[in-house]
């Protein structure tokens, strides 16, 4: 029975702060949770951010790697800009250019074609005497620069 005239004096006397704190109490709660679900979106856009970084640098890695090989076995190189062909040692010849899919592509001539990088959009390479630099540009603004000569 005190209960139920305690809840008879909210409605009637204090019917007016009543519900200010209602809806305080509501604003406040909806606020943090919006704070929330920022907070989840924000840590989501990072991730996959992050992630996406570290898919560039493992293409650029894997780039890096196969022309570090090629050029260390190369008795010959051609470098033009948006191309590269290397002539090696043991007869095999190499052709890098990038294709209509942005994908950074080594085809070996007689047959055998790799895909080396994706989301490439650009390659760029100057050889000067044994000395071969090839930039790598990608579609999400990462380049990279590589230096490498051939052995003697």
């Amino acid at each position: 029975m005190r209960f139920i005239s305690h809840f008879k004096s909210l409605c009637h006397a204090e019917a007016g702060s009543f519900v200010f704190e209602v809806l305080l109490s509501l604003s406040l709660g909806l606020l943090l949770l919006s704070m929330v679900f920022e907070t989840i979106a924000a840590l989501t856009t990072g991730a996959h951010t992050l992630l996406h970084q570290h898919e560039t640098a493992a293409m650029w890695n894997n780039a890096n790697r196969v022309l570090r090989e090629d050029v260390h076995a190369a008795h010959t190189m051609d470098a033009k800009p948006g191309g590269l062909t290397i002539w090696e040692a043991n007869g095999k010849v190499f052709r890098y250019a990038v294709n209509g899919s942005s994908q950074l592509v080594r085809t070996q001539a007689g047959g055998g074609t790799a895909v080396v990088a994706v989301g490439v959009s650009a390659l760029d390479c100057s050889a000067e005497k044994r000395v071969l630099t090839v930039r790598l540009v990608f579609q999400d603004g990462f380049s990279g620069t590589l230096v490498v000569g051939t052995l003697p």
